[in-house]
């Protein structure tokens, strides 16, 4: 037991940071006779891309399968779309996505300004829609009390608490934050914010309720703005996201093979093994699963996982999550005299104006939450035209000069089936980080799996960690 309790303190360090590139290179060897791969990676998102290409730089033996045609998981930019957008993870801090930006540099990517800097906004809250400076005075403002004259989209932030209570980036885990493990909506109702104000926060929350979210996961994300220092570090990537991860899949020595849907895994003393749903078994050293948790849950997995870790797996949810893409061929807010984006309290969520192709830019929705509740369960096909309308309803001036690009329900995505996991009040008490433990020579990894960070950083932590795990059993 002190060997293991070393073991996991020496690899807590080292993933919290970003050592690995200190570990002398070539531990790796050839694969035993009869395998595939000394390490097989289920899932060429960043978690699954990022393990790879830092246990192939160890001299690993990696083979990286993939259940979609796609190379990037929840990095996706839409090449074939005007303006290219990302409908994935897409920004990025110059202050706390050290690993992205290690990455970034490695492969001689560019970062440019984000997007969104110097974005204004108008909000269509009680079916209004009124500018930011007209807000305080407004009829569609019926906050009462201290919040009366916050714009909504910072709500959240003015209740939680400040300073906050977690001292660094991997307190959330820590037995004294299970104070904070309790439903948001209970906590903001103790600390005095009226029902106008929750259902304001409401509308753009992960859950479908207040009550569904823990307030310690808040904080959490909190904590990990605070650490990334707020817009002015942003950065987005010139050509888009994508062209991280198909950079780094273009390090690997072997081509990630794609089209393999994954249907279970096993662990023995000699090695793994991955069956497909052709019934075809890849055998390896090690495996190292990035799969997102609704997936995971399909696959048999043998030895059976311990039950508190089974229970997470089963239990964790997944936020809903649209993104929606329309061209702008005339400025709209020409007609109106409003600002060009739009924050809703309704279904179509955040209405951002990017930047583009073109001195218009293009209208980008992300309908999260309570948002994509009447639209999350249709075909992308038929989302559009009802979004379309609605905009047309709440913004008047878009009628004629939008034209409508595409649709990404990441809720209804067969790779995915879902956006990002959070966590229900009792969640992180109850589990902790026992989705990251190891099982055998069975290895986990995702942004579902993070400790330190969150999104596309915490997804390239995970995979760093996983790959940890190996090297150090392997030395």
């Amino acid at each position: 037991m002190p060997g293991h309790q070393n073991r996991r303190r020496v690899l807590k360090q080292l993933a919290a940071t970003g050592a690995i590139a200190a570990l002398p290179a070539g531990l790796g060897a050839c694969a035993r006779k009869g395998n595939d791969a000394q390490v097989i990676v289920i899932g060429a998102g960043l978690a699954g891309l990022n393990a790879a290409v830092l246990l192939q730089d160890q001299g690993f033996d990696v083979l990286v399968l993939e259940g979609s045609e796609r190379i990037g998981g929840r990095v996706y930019t839409l090449d074939d779309q005007p303006h290219k957008p990302d409908a994935g993870g897409s920004e990025f801090s110059l202050k706390s996505y050290a690993r992205i930006l290690d990455m970034i540099t490695r492969l001689g990517l560019e970062p440019i300004p984000w997007r969104g800097a110097g974005m204004q906004f108008a909000f269509h809250v009680n079916g209004q829609t009124v500018a930011v400076d007209q807000w305080p005075a407004s009829p569609a403002n019926i906050v009462q009390g201290q919040a009366h004259d916050i714009p909504p989209m910072f709500l959240s932030g003015m209740f939680l608490p400040r300073p906050s209570p977690l001292s660094d980036l991997n307190a959330w885990l820590d037995p004294a934050a299970a104070q904070y493990d309790v439903s948001f909506g209970e906590f903001l109702q103790s600390a005095g914010a009226g029902p106008e104000v929750q259902r304001l926060i409401a509308s753009r929350a992960e859950g479908d309720s207040l009550d569904d979210i823990s307030e310690l996961w808040l904080m959490r994300s909190a904590k990990f703005s605070e650490v990334s220092g707020g817009i002015e570090p942003l950065r987005n990537l010139k050509g888009g996201m994508s062209r991280l991860t198909d950079g780094m899949a273009a390090l690997l020595n072997r081509p990630v093979a794609t089209g393999v849907k994954v249907t279970g895994m096993q662990s023995g003393e000699a090695g793994a093994e991955v069956k497909d749903a052709t019934g075809k078994v890849w055998r390896a050293d090690h495996v190292i699963c990035t799969a997102p948790l609704p997936l995971l849950r399909q696959m048999v997995i043998a030895p059976a996982l311990p039950p508190l870790q089974a229970s997470a797996i089963r239990q964790i949810p997944y936020g809903h999550h649209i993104e929606v893409f329309f061209d702008i061929v005339e400025p709209y807010w020409e007609e109106d005299g409003l600002p060009s984006s739009i924050w809703t309290d309704g279904p179509l969520g955040l209405v951002l104006n990017l930047p583009g192709d073109t001195p218009t830019g293009y209208l980008w929705l992300a309908i999260s939450g309570q948002a994509s509740k009447g639209l999350r369960q249709l075909p992308e096909a038929e989302i559009l035209p009802r979004v379309a309308a609605e905009l047309e309803r709440v913004r008047p001036s878009t009628r004629g000069c939008l034209r409508p690009m595409t649709a990404h329900n990441w809720s209804t995505h067969p790779w995915t089936q879902g956006h990002l996991a959070y966590r229900e009040p009792g969640q992180i008490t109850e589990f902790g980080g026992v989705l990251a433990e190891p099982h055998g020579r069975l290895h986990f990894a995702g942004e579902h799996t993070s400790r330190l960070a969150g999104g596309m950083e915490g997804a390239m932590e995970s995979g760093e960690r996983a790959a940890l795990e190996i090297i150090l059993d392997s030395a």
